[in-house]
């Protein structure tokens, strides 16, 4: 039995407030090898100038709401058993995470190298894309579907 792996292109920048990770998201999708599989695009406008809104203490709270439900929706409809995400800020993992926990009934290992671990609540920082493992723990107040990720951390002194 094959197994798919859909490739998620999501040039997200507003999780971390920072337009450049929109360009670096396109550069990844342009220099890895082509797929053999499934690839899907979320939808994300590009910056029009405007400084982003503090919603609910989080920077563009509803525009990183709209994406993780189009990530979402792409997931559901596609179904990947893997997915790799070229994307840009930390946050793009988050639904792609969660839809494979829910996926795997909690049964799913995550190796995430980061130079930070991004465990973080509206308490400690306004920028989406530092509360990721945060989000999957149910630390933090991004909704995602699926049972909690428990996540072993180290960190060095």
């Amino acid at each position: 039995m094959s197994e798919k792996t859909l490739r998620l292109h999501i040039q997200q920048w507003q999780g971390g407030n920072l337009e450049a990770y929109h360009l670096g998201a396109q550069l990844l999708a342009w220099l890895a090898p082509a797929a053999n599989d499934p690839v899907a695009t979320v939808d994300v406008a590009e910056s029009d100038g405007p400084k982003l809104m503090l919603e609910d203490g989080i920077i563009t709270r509803s525009v990183v709401l709209q994406q993780l439900d189009r990530t979402e929706q792409i997931l559901r409809r596609e179904a990947p058993d893997k997915v790799v995400v070229l994307g840009g800020d930390c946050l793009a993992d988050l639904a792609p995470f969660a839809y494979l926990n829910e996926r795997y009934e909690g049964d799913l290992a995550v190796l995430r190298v980061d130079a930070h671990p991004d465990v973080m609540t509206p308490q400690e920082t306004v920028h989406a894309h530092a509360m990721v493992p945060g989000n999957l723990m149910g630390l933090s107040p991004l909704p995602m579907p699926g049972p909690k990720i428990q996540f072993a951390t180290s960190a060095n002194p």
